[in-house]
């Protein structure tokens, strides 16, 4: 196994991280980091895999042309298959990081999956581009959209009028002067304009190069929780995204609101008849409202 930028590494020093079945980005994300601390426990040097597949490879996300070293400071290595020796293969989830405090986490992302200078260079200054220079002003929000509504076992998201109703909350009980949101779902950005005094700002509205244009690209989902994580408070519900802004910010938010729905149903019928109810449901008949965390920090 040829190992770039890393010659001297053997074969037998490496742990070949790789992955079986496409998933979306973050999930991705946690899943390298759950090979590193495989590799670290074990010591052992750390290696991405990329199968090649057709005129191209399989990339950190299924169909885009982009690769973990892209944004981070990673060992890759491009290989028709695996290791024969299983045991320098990491392929499944191992529940590594279950017991790892957030410290902990943050510690193993910092140093063996660090933010590139040059993207982090340019995430921060599209940030005081186009949303602030002062950071404790800023409230930010993660909402899902319909990502992953009738997905069975997966933590529910909100709909979008209930998502309004935590942000109206929020900003009636802080000083924030501005909002800015991570959303697949443009309408829910404009929802929020319409209802709250504080100006809504998101990466739809930014002149961003031609790569940001892909809605679902990498570069675009690891910008938004950048920017998240340069917010001081944050709304969200259970996520990869959320989670892993607070990973990239390093530091607990002044203030995180965390909302909570509980899990879809356990079957794909059940998870899709719970959708269809949700949605028909008028507002003022629907007893669902999140159950809220919130985490404040002293100042």
């Amino acid at each position: 196994m040829k190992l770039e930028n890393q010659q001297e590494t053997t074969e037998n020093e490496t742990l070949l991280i790789w992955r079986e079945r496409p998933a979306g980005f973050f999930s991705n994300y946690f899943f390298v980091l759950e090979g590193m601390q495989e590799a670290v426990d074990r010591n052992l040097q750390a290696v991405i895999g990329f199968p090649p597949r057709h005129n191209g490879i399989w990339n950190m996300q299924s169909r885009r042309q982009e690769r973990w070293s892209d944004y981070f400071h990673v060992q890759e290595v491009i290989t028709k298959r695996p290791p024969t020796n299983r045991n320098q293969l990491f392929s499944k989830s191992s529940k590594r990081l279950s017991n790892l405090s957030f410290a902990d986490l943050n510690t193993l992302a910092e140093g063996q999956m660090k933010l590139r200078s040059d993207i982090k260079h340019e995430f921060d200054s599209i940030f005081t581009s186009n949303i602030a220079t002062n950071n404790e002003e800023v409230l930010g929000v993660h909402f899902r959209g319909g990502d992953m509504y009738w997905h069975p076992d997966h933590p529910t998201p909100l709909l979008l009028h209930q998502m309004v109703f935590l942000v109206e909350q929020a900003l009636s009980e802080g000083p924030f002067t501005q909002v800015f949101v991570a959303t697949d779902t443009p309408s829910f950005v404009r929802r929020l304009r319409r209802r709250v005094h504080a100006p809504v700002v998101s990466t739809f509205d930014f002149a961003l190069p031609q790569i940001f244009g892909r809605r679902l690209s990498v570069k675009r989902v690891l910008l938004d929780a950048y920017l998240l994580s340069k917010c001081a408070a944050l709304i969200h519900t259970q996520s990869n995204v959320s989670f892993a802004a607070s990973m990239l910010r390093g530091a607990p938010y002044k203030v995180r609101w965390e909302a909570n729905l509980g899990r879809n149903p356990a079957s794909l019928f059940g998870a899709l008849l719970s959708l269809i109810k949700r949605v028909v449901t008028p507002k003022l008949l629907s007893k669902e409202l999140p159950h809220v965390d919130v985490v404040r920090r002293d100042k």
